[in-house]
């Protein structure tokens, strides 16, 4: 667990970047533990960066957030066998005038040790803006770090 936190405590400190449809998500595995953080500018996600002032960009943005956060585990995929479940989820939009970053950080418990299984990753039929996801893996076991095209991969799980 120690080796999650310091792992996520880095990348939440992270200057904002902005590159339109490139996020960074960054995963860590300890044991029955599962931790990401994923960063991206929020036009990929809510749809607009400009800050939501109108009631119709609020309710937009919260249902577009809300969706997001309760696909996470659709998107970053695990095999049902290991029966995880959310146990945290947090999000925030960060703004710089007319630009934002969406950020979340999640965290699941699974009922087994996550080994010798595979993530897969899967943003580019439910988020088509995404073009490309760099994505930091820790394990207590490797570190992998990739790059996927339109937010779609594997990661191995030793």
């Amino acid at each position: 667990m120690i080796l999650i936190t310091l792992f996520m405590s880095f990348f939440s400190f992270a200057e904002m970047k902005h590159d339109h449809g490139v996020g960074d998500l960054s995963i860590a595995v300890s044991g029955e533990n599962i931790t990401a953080l994923f960063n991206i500018p929020a036009e990929s996600i809510i749809g607009f960066e400009f800050e939501a002032k109108s009631a119709k960009d609020q309710k937009i943005k919260k249902e577009k957030i809300s969706r997001f956060e309760a696909d996470f585990l659709k998107l970053v995929k695990l095999d049902s066998k290991f029966g995880c479940e959310q146990v945290s989820s947090q999000n925030e939009v960060k703004q710089e005038g007319n630009h934002g970053e969406f950020q979340l950080s999640f965290s699941a418990k699974c009922k087994i040790k996550l080994s010798q299984t595979t993530i897969k990753i899967n943003f580019k039929d439910s988020y088509p803006k995404i073009k490309k996801i760099n994505v930091n893996f820790l394990s207590d076991k490797n570190t992998q770090s990739l790059g996927l095209l339109k937010g779609f991969g594997e990661i191995e799980v030793p």
